[in-house]
């Protein structure tokens, strides 16, 4: 049987590092948002309104739907790494052993 392990720190660390790209990216929309409104006042025609039509079904798929939005998501599976991979690996193996040590 091959062996398996796991550095759960890194886990916890590269959890870490997602969910700050996470906001990150909430942040840099905020910018693009703030941008595509001047934008929008700023230029009219065909080419206009596909691209503002284009941003807005962005934003609302993956920044207002509470069921698609992408920060829920990424949050989900940073919470995924760090309480399960991570925090409940350990756990399970802390368990494993003092189980395993109570039958020597």
């Amino acid at each position: 049987m091959s062996e398996i392990n796991i550095n759960t720190n890194t886990v916890l660390e590269v959890s870490e590092n997602i969910a700050v790209y996470n906001k990150e990216i909430d942040s840099k929309f905020e910018a693009v948002k703030d941008a595509m409104g001047v934008l929008q006042n700023n230029w009219s025609g065909i080419a206009q309104e596909q691209a503002i039509y284009k941003f807005n079904t962005i934003k609302s798929e993956y920044f207002e739907n509470s069921d698609t939005k992408r920060a829920n998501t990424i949050k989900n599976y940073t919470n995924y790494l760090k309480n399960y991979v991570g925090i409940g690996y350990d756990k399970t193996e802390t368990t494993n052993t003092s189980l395993a040590d109570a039958f020597k």
